[in-house]
């Protein structure tokens, strides 16, 4: 009797040890979103700035990972709904901080509203200059979602490079984006930059973006990443060398669209 005792006690034990054990080094899911040179499909592996720093924090923190890429409000949406899901390139907003677990900034964001030189448009001082125009910008963005905030209509386009061809063919005026974002897209459609300028800074969103965690992952497992990407990057992200960033290989780029 004893001894039947002691083995069911042994089992529960090492059943909780083993639960435990998986609660705190879980597998993570990336999700990454189609934001080059940030992030990026390319001849099938996701690839950028910021996902080469992610999967080095994550060598550090000896967690086991996969990476998937979606257009941004996929990746955003499924990321808030995937168990140990980390989310990487979001920008912290009021209306986001309790969606998420935060693990700390990755790469600057400087956001701009361009336009196409040569237009008939007046060029805009303020934001409400922009009223009578017609303003692109990404669905569960937070660039559409500041612009929107601030009583303008925003038209919902799928990506920005398509948004740059609708820029080109005078189908909207405006496009909201990241400058970087903006330049290096403008290399791989193989057009010219000189065509294109920042009218307006959005400083009031222009901070760093972050990686974040679903928001059901447990905390040692977030502070465990926190501590790793403190150490691959001593720095605030407002310090982090984007000046590196590789122009877009002339090869296909093939990615999960909606």
């Amino acid at each position: 009797m004893r001894l039947a005792k002691w083995l069911i006690f042994l089992l529960i034990y090492c059943y909780t040890n083993a639960a435990l054990s998986s609660e705190n080094d879980p597998k993570i899911q990336v999700f990454a979103s189609i934001f080059p040179p940030f992030s990026y499909l390319d001849q099938g592996e996701v690839r950028g700035v910021s996902v080469d720093l992610v999967r080095q924090v994550l060598t550090a923190a000896e967690m086991d990972y996969d990476v998937v890429i979606f257009p941004w409000a996929r990746a955003y949406e499924r990321s808030q709904i995937t168990p140990n899901a980390l989310l990487i390139n979001v920008a912290r907003t009021p209306e986001r901080e309790a969606l998420f677990k935060w693990v700390g900034e990755i790469v600057k964001f400087d956001v701009k509203i361009l336009a196409l030189k040569g237009t008939n448009n007046p060029k805009p001082n303020t934001l409400s200059d922009l009223s009578n125009g017609k303003i692109g910008g990404l669905r569960q963005d937070v660039k559409t979602a500041y612009l929107q905030q601030q009583g303008l209509t925003v038209q919902v386009i799928n990506s920005e490079e398509s948004g740059i061809r609708q820029l080109l063919a005078g189908r909207i005026d405006y496009l909201a984006a990241d400058i970087n974002s903006f330049q290096y897209r403008l290399t791989k459609l193989q057009l010219d930059p000189n065509d294109f300028e920042a009218v307006i800074d959005l400083k009031e969103i222009s901070k760093p973006l972050y990686i974040a965690f679903q928001k059901n992952t447990p905390d040692a497992v977030v502070e465990r990443l926190r501590v790793a990407l403190n150490k691959v990057v001593p720095q605030s992200a407002s310090n982090i060398d984007q000046q590196n960033i590789a122009a877009p290989t002339t090869s296909t780029q093939r990615a999960i669209t909606d």
